[in-house]
């Protein structure tokens, strides 16, 4: 084994996994858009079809830095209450679905979905 004395990532697996969590981290019950996204090397992107583990399908996450904006749609796999962070802050959260949608602070929000709903959150005044 040439990696017994050091921990060497996967290049095939580990790799893209730090990308994707960069973009979205997820646990049960959480979702966390743009965690560790560095904010001068992608003002702008797109990331579709992504498996989380909150049982949850992550159809579009859109973002545009210099307008301050999120957009986030993902499909629950199973009924549950989510909480939504995005770190650096924003002026205001919104659905066009009816989720129940709460702020809890200036990061957080919770939500409730069914199994099946396609929800799409839009942040506006991100910091």
């Amino acid at each position: 084994n040439p990696y017994r004395t050091r921990v060497f990532p996967d290049g095939q697996g580990a790799l893209p996994t730090i990308l994707l969590e960069s973009v979205l981290y997820s646990r049960p019950g959480v979702l966390e858009p743009l965690p560790a996204l560095i904010r001068n090397s992608f003002p702008t992107g797109e990331l579709c079809g992504m498996a989380s583990r909150t049982f949850a399908h992550i159809d579009s996450l859109k973002w545009d830095l210099s307008k301050r904006t999120i957009d986030f749609t993902f499909t629950s796999l199973k009924d549950q209450d989510l909480t939504i962070c995005y770190r650096r802050g924003f002026d205001c959260v919104w659905s066009e679905q009816e989720v129940n949608l709460k702020a809890m602070d200036d990061i957080h929000s919770t939500l409730q979905v069914r199994k099946g709903q396609t929800v799409t959150l839009h942040w506006e005044g991100i910091k």
